[in-house]
């Protein structure tokens, strides 16, 4: 197992991606917890009739906020930073991992976004397959 340290940035209700040429699919859902925390649980499932060999760190999934309708998003998973060892793992055929992550509503919204209705998107960061996919929308207050 090779191990690299290094850093990635923090940069959406359920979806898929088609199975590519890798044969990987992503899915991914979004949802609000008590209206205080966005909950992101998101999976890649190798449906080829190879072994596939992916890479990610401590962030394989980032949550993406988008104002409905906008191409850019408004929030890219915050400052906070992963430290992290990047992983190594073999799918099987028909194999699935599953990643999971949550985020503060409180931090998106921060100083500068308004409450309102928001789009939500997963990205993944495996090598190779990295994809980005809706996950849900929801309306986001301030508490």
């Amino acid at each position: 197992m090779n191990w690299v340290i290094y850093f990635i940035a923090a940069v959406t209700l359920g979806a898929h991606a088609p199975a590519g040429r890798s044969g990987l699919q992503f899915s991914a859902k979004t949802r609000l917890v008590g209206g205080d925390s966005l909950v992101s649980s998101a999976a890649v499932h190798n449906e080829g009739a190879q072994a596939l060999r992916l890479s990610f760190g401590g962030c394989p999934i980032l949550l993406r906020v988008y104002r409905q309708g906008q191409a850019k998003p408004v929030w890219n998973g915050g400052n906070a930073m992963c430290f992290s060892v990047e992983k190594l793992v073999t799918l099987a055929p028909g194999e699935r991992k599953s990643f999971r992550r949550a985020d503060a509503v409180a931090s998106i919204l921060g100083d500068s976004l308004r409450p309102g209705r928001y789009e939500f998107r997963v990205r993944f960061r495996t090598t190779p397959g990295a994809a980005e996919i809706h996950s849900g929308e929801a309306t986001l207050t301030r508490r």
